[in-house]
């Protein structure tokens, strides 16, 4: 169980952006008055001012799951699941797509959190994007168990080739129908942030076999190693504190306080409920990597042998799975030269200086899972080029704000003018629909 499951599906907003989008506008009975919004303020980037909340870093980070709802009548009828043949993969990738029904931008959702479309974060910027007439693609983060079932592309860790993987899903995806496809952007969260960012690279050093017209970053972590340390410290410092039954009882019905309220759990219970929530995952896809790829420096028992093996899986920090298990595959593969490197591959100290112009990453000051001085040292080297701090939000918490919502509309503005209207709406599908490889000649997405 995740803390996905403690709070799954509590939906508390309402995506009011009505005024600044009309086409989310609704229309009341005739002779009904009409409603009375408030006036958006707008700031220095003529997007709505950033407004979050909550002061707490760790609050902000509990309570972004909560405010992730979707309309489920507009999900279930365009929100369509399948699964692409992707060259070099060991079987055919599971996708979630929305597919307008005329030409306009692809954005690819890349996840972080929990890394699953089926999680809580899954569905918020697919509906998002989607409703506002663009083509969406999104799919499981290589973070997830399930994974290296799939891909067979070797163990998770390699920032580097995790990201080259997620390229060849868009790339099988976008041959499909690539006329459907005006441009194509990309907007990530949390380790689906770090892979856009690496992708943004990569398009600036001409090594995207697509063109990349857009990308935008939430909650990115500034230094992997440093994530790793904070993330292994609330597992090993705070989770046992907590038991199992307090954690579901303090967290399973939470309903966030209101604004300006004060937060309702201590830091202690806070860091325990992340720690279990990311160690719960992280041992689902350590043993499915081993089983998979046989990370032998990791020690594990053999499935079906005498040793309790969960016991063991549940004892594997970040930083152990990292140093010894996805380190030593890549070395044996001759991809990297000593373990320190998969560490340095997603730092945004050794991004920033490469990306194109148009990529940024938003990150909060108060992000839990980064230091503090590592976000000031940040901020020295990019003078706000590609890095936008913001003063709070914690990690992920920023997400769901007005000004996250339309900057997320404005992906493509910096290299081909403002996002053009759409007007059409998404064209209704069936939920379910098998994608053909492209040297077919299959029907398209």
């Amino acid at each position: 169980m995740t803390l996905r499951n403690l709070s799954r599906y509590i939906v508390l907003l309402a995506l009011l952006l009505c005024a600044a989008l009309p086409c989310f506008a609704e229309g009341g009975k005739e002779g009904d008055e009409a409603p009375v919004r408030k006036p958006i303020e707008l700031g220095p980037d003529h997007l709505p001012k950033y407004h979050h909340g909550y002061e707490s870093g760790l609050y902000s980070t509990i309570t972004a799951m909560y405010y992730c709802g979707t309309p489920q009548e507009y999900m279930k009828t365009n929100f369509r699941e399948g699964r692409i043949q992707v060259p070099g993969f060991a079987k055919p990738v599971p996708i979630h797509y929305i597919k307008q029904s005329f030409p306009a931008p692809l954005v690819v959702v890349m996840l972080g959190g929990d890394g699953e479309v089926q999680g809580p974060f899954g569905e918020l910027y697919p509906y998002w994007y989607g409703h506002a007439g663009f083509n969406v693609l999104t799919f499981d983060n290589s973070f997830t168990p399930r994974y290296p079932d799939y891909c067979g592309r070797g163990a998770v860790g390699n920032f580097d080739q995790d990201t080259d993987a997620a390229v060849a899903i868009i790339d099988a995806y976008v041959k499909q129908s690539a006329k459907d496809f005006t441009r194509i952007g990309v907007i990530g969260m949390s380790f689906g942030g770090s892979q856009a960012l690496i992708m943004a690279t990569k398009a600036q050093q001409g090594k995207l076999p697509f063109e990349l017209a857009g990308c935008l970053a939430f909650s990115p972590p500034v230094k992997f190693l440093s994530t790793a340390k904070i993330c292994d410290d609330f597992f090993k410092n705070y989770r046992w504190k907590q038991t199992m039954v307090q954690l579901g009882q303090e967290f399973g019905n939470h309903t966030p306080v209101a604004e300006g309220s004060p937060c309702p759990f201590t830091d202690d219970k806070m860091k325990a409920a992340l720690g279990f929530a990311f160690r719960d995952q992280l041992k689902s896809v350590v043993d499915r990597n081993d089983r998979v790829y046989g990370l032998t420096e990791l020690k594990l028992p053999r499935p079906g042998g005498g040793d309790d093996r969960n016991t063991y899986l549940e004892g594997t920090s970040l930083q152990r799975y990292i140093q010894l298990g996805a380190a030593n595959y890549w070395m044996k593969k001759g991809a990297i030269s000593d373990p320190y490197a998969l560490w340095e591959i997603p730092n945004l100290e050794r991004l920033v200086p490469m990306l194109p112009d148009y990529a940024e990453a938003v990150i909060a000051e108060n992000d839990p899972f980064d230091y503090p001085a590592d976000i000031q040292a940040l901020k020295a080297l990019d003078g706000g080029k590609h890095v936008i701090v913001l003063p709070n939000g914690g990690h992920l918490g920023m997400i769901t704000s007005e000004w996250a919502l339309v900057k997320a509309h404005h992906l493509f503005d910096k290299t081909n003018g403002p996002t053009e209207a759409i007007k059409q709406p998404a064209q209704a599908a069936p939920k379910t629909e098998e994608i053909k490889p492209a040297s077919t000649t299959a029907q398209k997405p």
